[in-house]
């Protein structure tokens, strides 16, 4: 059963099990187990929802611990998706944080326009245009109009948050392509 296993791997992801030492296909197979979840979980759960994203968390965690073994024998393509889905365990662990969770107060307290009308990641309807248009703005505005979120996280929490926020940000717009920076 286990080098069915671990064929089975191989067949699903591409694996060259020559490249993994016999310890690292099992961490392997239930790394693969975990990604599923952590897909699963992105897309399903209302991350709006602070329990939702502890439990997201949860699964990042357990992700993240076994992530290096699950690139043993991978393609190019399986390494990036890998990689991708690290970044965003990453995010998720900032906005979890005690120093994200205390600024997120302090910054909605002072409710300021800034925040208010902030949107990064914005779903669109419409013709293809119009979304073309209203992405367009969305990246022109994606760390506030006129970035105005530096000076409010920056002034509010501290520059090493906002730098922080800036990283993880930059991060998964990498990942969702929303936006052309380079």
């Amino acid at each position: 059963m286990i080098l069915f296993s671990f064929f089975l791997i191989g067949l699903v992801f591409g694996y060259d099990e020559s490249k993994c030492t016999p310890a690292e296909l099992p961490i392997a197979m239930e790394c693969k187990t975990k990604h599923k979840e952590l897909r699963s979980q992105s897309v399903t759960l209302d991350l709006e929802d602070d329990k939702n994203m502890r439990k997201l968390n949860t699964t990042c965690e357990e992700f993240l611990e076994c992530s290096t073994q699950f690139k043993c024998g991978a393609t190019s393509k399986d390494v990036e998706n890998i990689d991708e889905a690290i970044s965003y365990c990453h995010a998720v662990a900032f906005h979890v944080s005690p120093g994200y969770l205390d600024c997120v107060d302090k910054v909605d307290t002072k409710n300021s326009t800034c925040v208010q009308g902030w949107n990064p990641f914005p779903d669109f309807e419409g013709t293809e245009e119009e979304k073309a248009v209203k992405q367009k703005e969305a990246c022109r505005n994606f760390f506030g109009k006129d970035g105005c979120l530096e000076e409010e996280i920056s002034d509010m929490c501290s520059v090493e948050l906002w730098k922080d926020f800036k990283m993880h940000y930059l991060a998964l717009n990498k990942i969702i392509k929303a936006c052309d920076f380079d």
